[in-house]
């Protein structure tokens, strides 16, 4: 799995609510010494600022 993230470090985690993805997340980062951000797209701000997604990921 690092070795993916490592090739592709943009995933995507989908879900139910409430079931850890954000938790998931944060400690596959910590583990691997990453960052991670965390977009719930429930969020009306987090879907306008995946409209372009690149500039969000560069930021």
């Amino acid at each position: 799995m690092w070795a993916r993230l490592r090739e592709m470090p943009v995933v995507k985690r989908l879900g139910p609510r409430r079931v850890g993805q954000t938790t998931l997340a944060r400690a596959i980062s910590r583990d691997c010494g990453a960052r991670a951000v965390c977009l719930a797209v429930e969020r009306p701000a987090n879907l306008r600022r995946l409209d372009d997604a690149d500039a969000c990921l560069r930021a």
